[in-house]
């Protein structure tokens, strides 16, 4: 199976075709110094045509007529992306790759990245953000805020 991992970035898009080691970078803007575009502004979609001309572009740079044509994009997004701004870059990110896109939250992708796949519950949700000496369903005592004597 082709896959692709793409990160849009406010400057750089960054690709990774599978069974690769190296990642394939371009600018996030095109076009003349005076009209340039930036279709993507803090990694969510801003321009959703020019987004999806860029990914496209990034596309053409990444799979070439070697490699058989791809099946699925893992598409990055930040995790403070909204329901909106996740539709709106898998609209643009599938109207340009014609195949099957998935979102992964940045996250969840850096830790695939370096191995630690396994973080978490292993179900897709968030890990949980237990103390770790602390037994679960552990609630501290009602009071004020500063038990700590004052001194006068």
């Amino acid at each position: 199976m082709t896959a692709l991992a793409l990160d849009l970035g406010t400057a750089r898009t960054r690709l990774l075709l599978s069974g690769s080691t190296a990642i394939k970078e371009r600018p996030s803007s095109f076009g003349e110094p005076g009209t340039r575009r930036w279709p993507v502004r803090h990694g969510m979609v801003a321009d959703m045509p020019s987004c999806a001309r860029l990914v496209r572009a990034a596309l053409s740079d990444a799979v070439t007529g070697q490699h058989p044509p791809l099946e699925r994009v893992l598409l990055g997004v930040p995790v403070a992306a909204s329901r909106l701004d996740r539709r709106a870059a898998y609209a643009a990110v599938s109207s340009a790759a014609r195949c099957r896109v998935t979102i992964v939250e940045e996250p969840l992708a850096a830790a695939v990245g370096c191995g630690r796949a396994g973080t978490g519950r292993g179900d897709g949700r968030r890990p949980d953000r237990a103390h770790p000496r602390r037994p679960a369903g552990h609630r501290p005592a009602a009071g004020p805020a500063d038990h700590r004597r004052r001194r006068p």
